[in-house]
């Protein structure tokens, strides 16, 4: 009875405190806008917290990246954003993020949202939001959805430690903000986070990637064409902002040298790589547009390629494409357009009878020397013998029962390849593998002589 009364007493003169926080309500929606204008338009790229979105450890926030211009008047950098509307990145004299937060306060008194930045010794320091004052005001007991607008005007305005905030260009760096609800408007006020708040890192750049993809050569295939590249690492800006592969396509059939993404004659044709945080392939989208740029849908899995092979699929079989190829960073900063080369996708079928040697064509799905090298010893060889003949002829009789299948499944495709590859050394080089076996029947044979004695 005394332990009752005692945890009555404790709960009674306890005082009982409630908390207001700032989140983002579901980040699947979250979407981040930024310009040179209030309220701003234009859809930029963000990471989420790993703690599946909570958001309240500084060193677990919300990522996201601005494009700017530090050179205003120039071009370069509005040339080289991918923004729907070039003109309005970010500017030194005029600079806007926005996105919707929710804020909950859970006190029995009127609370405001404010935000504070970090200053050179560590601390946060509150700053102007670029909102009215009655919605910046969280009722008691409540819940509202609030679009944050920030000016990066108002953050320098309020401390100048930041190479943004000097005027410095060619620069990176991180902005860390923290935005959380008190019980008055605060502006150069020294603030003690906690994590009721929300910690959000803005990552600025200014500096446009240098540096081009050379196309060595294009392959058809079904629906879709195999440019093999080169010059990928050379490409600035990228490394860990490294966002996206994109393609670009032009009319007629005159190939382009380099040129920027803005100067160019190229319209926006397809995100080649699957991006999409859920594994959904994006590149089945009908992005082609004769007149306006398709917006970027802005998730990213980092998969990048240097040298290799970048495949452009749903092409119509029979039509010619002149395609050119470009990296985009996380702040939307294209690299400039490789020289394009022209190609042509082609039906399998037709490709499969053309090509006359079913399995391997199967298996590489497009002109290759080792289908090559084949076709030339079927002619030579097996076709001037009679045995070779039957062989040749059996063979067309039953192979092309298994061509679809091959053609569709990648593992009996990289098997295939596998087998012409061994095939064509084994024809070419068969004296280096007969050497070999003699060394290895001679070791064998040394070994046992010495075993036995």
């Amino acid at each position: 009875m005394n332990y009752l009364k005692f945890i009555f007493l404790f709960l009674f003169f306890t005082p009982i405190t409630f908390a207001s926080t700032v989140r983002i309500d579901d980040f699947d929606d979250l979407e981040v806008y930024a310009g040179n204008t209030t309220f701003p338009t234009e859809e930029i790229y963000f990471e989420v917290p790993g703690n599946s979105g909570v958001s309240n450890d500084a060193g677990n926030p919300l990522t996201i990246y601005m494009p700017f211009d530090s050179d205003t008047g120039a071009e370069d950098h509005e040339n080289s954003v991918l923004f729907n509307d070039k003109t309005q990145i970010p500017t030194s004299s005029s600079a806007f993020i926005g996105f919707y937060i929710e804020a909950t306060n859970d006190t029995t008194e009127v609370q405001f949202l404010n935000i504070a930045v970090k200053n050179s010794s560590d601390e946060y320091e509150a700053f102007v939001l670029d909102i009215n004052d009655s919605s910046r005001e969280i009722p008691a007991s409540t819940a509202s959805t609030v679009k944050l607008n920030i000016s990066l005007v108002d953050l320098c305005n309020q401390l100048s430690d930041y190479k943004y905030c000097e005027g410095e260009t060619s620069f990176e760096e991180t902005i860390p903000l923290y935005v959380y609800l008190s019980d008055s408007i605060e502006n150069d006020t020294q603030v003690d986070e906690t994590e009721d708040g929300l910690f959000v890192d803005l990552k600025i750049s200014d500096e446009i990637p240098e540096g081009s993809y050379t196309i060595e050569s294009v392959n058809r295939g079904d629906n879709q064409l195999i440019y093999n590249v080169s010059g990928g690492e050379d490409i600035t800006q990228m490394g860990d902002n490294f966002f996206n592969i994109l393609i670009f396509i032009y009319e007629g059939a005159a190939e382009q040298s380099e040129e920027s993404y803005g100067n160019s004659t190229a319209i926006f044709f397809q995100e080649v790589l699957d991006y999409s945080n859920e594994g959904e392939d994006n590149s089945d989208d009908d992005s082609e547009d004769e007149e306006t740029n398709t917006s970027l849908s802005l998730k990213s899995n980092d998969e990048e390629v240097d040298n290799g092979q970048i495949t452009v699929t749903n092409l119509e079989n029979g039509e010619s494409y002149n395609l050119s190829i470009a990296k985009v960073n996380k702040f939307l900063f294209l690299s400039k357009l490789s020289p394009s080369k022209v190609g042509s996708p082609q039906n399998i079928e037709t490709f499969l009878t053309e090509q006359s040697c079913y399995l391997l064509s199967a298996g590489f799905q497009t002109n290759h020397y080792v289908l090559d090298y084949f076709r030339e010893f079927r002619d030579s060889k097996l076709l001037t013998t009679e045995l070779g003949t039957k062989f040749v002829q059996f063979y067309y009789d039953t192979a092309p029962k298994y061509t679809p299948m091959i053609y569709q499944s990648k593992i009996l495709s990289l098997f295939i390849r596998g087998l012409g590859y061994f095939f064509y050394a084994l024809f070419n080089f068969w004296i280096l593998f007969f050497g070999f076996a003699v060394v290895v029947l001679v070791c064998f044979k040394v070994n046992r002589l010495r075993y036995l004695n």
